[in-house]
């Protein structure tokens, strides 16, 4: 789907497994997703499984390889092979749902309950008691991370000033 933008993924969304494993993505988060019927699922961070648009799964996995040079290394090898194992295509169905194989149900200790994050450009799928655990964690380390994010420097389009890197405010040219 390339050149088509696509709103952001957002919304927190509270769901149960049916008996074959199939959990209904929101409307919500399917619209972030376009017109895909193919979603890719990956073990993610924290034990959650991460959902990617396919356009963003090949940029992943780009990350993921790394440089030539980096492929023999111990850690990249074993990131490699524990995605390479893990991770999956999805196809929603008529009613919007995807099922989640067992390998990853196992990895995420998803059981039933299902809790369903938009993190702008992926969903992510949390078993909802392990969810909970980790946000009662990183309560306190939330306002850290975003003034760390909020003080970085980037370029936004759109943005006709930014500050350089002694603090002057520059202006673009063109403006």
């Amino acid at each position: 789907m390339e050149n088509q933008i696509r709103p952001p993924i957002l919304g927190f969304f509270q769901k149960t497994l049916d008996k074959l494993d199939r959990v209904v993505i929101p409307e919500n988060i399917r619209a972030g997703f376009g017109d895909e019927k193919a979603l890719f699922l990956v073990p993610w961070l924290d034990r959650s499984i991460g959902v990617f648009a396919l356009d963003t799964f090949q940029a992943l996995t780009l990350r993921f390889r790394g440089k030539p040079s980096q492929r023999f290394h111990a850690d990249r090898r074993n990131l490699l092979r524990h995605v390479g194992t893990y991770a999956c295509q999805a196809n929603l169905d008529q009613q919007g749902r995807i099922i989640i194989p067992k390998p990853l149900k196992d990895w995420a200790y998803i059981e039933k309950e299902v809790t369903l994050l938009g993190a702008f450009d992926m969903c992510e799928i949390w078993a909802t008691s392990k969810y909970r655990e980790v946000m009662e964690k990183s309560k306190v380390e939330y306002d850290k991370a975003l003034e760390k994010v909020l003080c970085e420097d980037i370029d936004l389009p759109g943005v006709s000033e930014h500050v350089s890197e002694t603090g002057v405010p520059v202006k673009e040219s063109g403006s």
